[in-house]
């Protein structure tokens, strides 16, 4: 079974470069297929053969003030999970991207992800923390389910939604058996001192992101 989920109610382009709109009329800027394929180059990982993973997820943060993230973890069959952190450590991939884009006229995917520098590091995570976090995980997309359905009949009621002008798009990918969820939201910018986060599956994966920059393995 695949499950793809977008709520995209505002332009990725806009929500990540407000500052950048005026230049948008003149100058050419990367669109959402080229910036996603730039990250899947960038973050890309190894994982384990579908015979031999138990589960998987992959939690990506692309903020309107802050370098993109992904987090990374792998559990295998019989085995110790897996958990990384991978970190933009220089310009955001948006803006190298763009960038490159501005002076070629070319939207060169592999070029582009060589100017980006990254860093990887390992997660401290107890057997315990991983099992909560898969049953967070599935709690988190079962609570947002609901909320788009209530926020749907409030839309049909009322005319009116909610919508992020200057936030965060928060990507996730949960893989356990022949089982695939993607799901993609707009929502409060990352926080990483506090709570932050409208929907469910947000302030989720908030949480995970903040307890990870906790226990980096120094």
């Amino acid at each position: 079974m695949s499950l793809s989920i977008w709520l995209t109610t505002i332009c990725l382009t806009v929500c990540l470069t407000p500052t950048a709109s005026s230049a948008q009329d003149t100058h050419p800027v990367a669109n959402l297929e080229v910036y996603g394929r730039i990250l899947d180059t960038v973050f890309s990982h190894e994982e384990p053969k579908a015979g031999q993973l138990q589960y998987s997820m992959v939690l990506r943060f692309m903020s309107s003030n802050h370098p993109e993230v992904e987090l990374v973890v792998i559990v295998p069959n019989g085995g110790k999970a897996e958990t990384m952190l991978l970190r933009v450590s220089g310009p955001s991939v948006w803006d190298t991207a763009n960038e490159y884009i501005q002076k070629t006229g070319r939207a060169d995917v592999q070029q582009i992800a060589k100017l980006v520098q990254t860093t990887k590091q390992v997660v401290s995570v107890s057997p315990v923390r991983v099992v909560l976090w898969h049953s967070g995980v599935l709690k988190s997309i079962g609570r947002s389910s609901v909320e788009l359905q209530q926020d749907f009949v409030s839309l049909k009621k009322t005319g009116e939604t909610t919508i992020f002008l200057d936030g965060s798009t928060y990507e996730l990918w949960f893989t356990q058996g022949l089982t695939q969820i993607h799901w993609v939201v707009m929502d409060e910018e990352v926080n990483d001192t506090q709570a932050a986060g409208h929907s469910s599956v947000a302030k989720w994966m908030n949480e995970i992101r903040r307890y990870s920059f906790d226990h980096i393995v120094k």
